[in-house]
């Protein structure tokens, strides 16, 4: 068992390990802000939304492409992360809240 605890936050979550142990997980380092971060050989990278006040990153494939929600409010958006580029994935009929939690190898998004 390993301990992974986001340096400086309240609460650290993990969510998804992949094939090549890369971590994607969830800190709080304030109230009621939340921020996305992956963990590759004792290294962070943080992924937060601009302007959103939760990023929840909530899966990760082998060829680290991210899914998760990001969201301020009563409107959450699905996002992917691919290479360092975040981009909105929402249901088109969706009104409210799109949440991905999961990516296949082949690019397709479970929501």
């Amino acid at each position: 068992m390993t301990a992974v605890h986001y340096p400086k936050a309240a609460n650290t979550w993990l969510f998804d390990i992949n094939q090549l142990g890369q971590w994607w997980a969830a800190s709080a380092p304030g109230a009621s802000l939340v921020r996305g971060f992956l963990l590759v050989n004792g290294a962070y990278t943080t992924v937060a939304f601009p302007d959103a006040q939760v990023t929840y990153a909530l899966a990760i494939n082998d060829n680290g492409d991210v899914v998760g929600s990001d969201g301020s409010g009563r409107v959450s958006n699905g996002f992917l992360w691919q290479n360092g580029t975040l981009t909105t994935i929402n249901h088109p009929n969706s009104r409210y809240k799109t949440v991905l939690t999961g990516s296949e190898q082949r690019g397709r998004y479970r929501r």
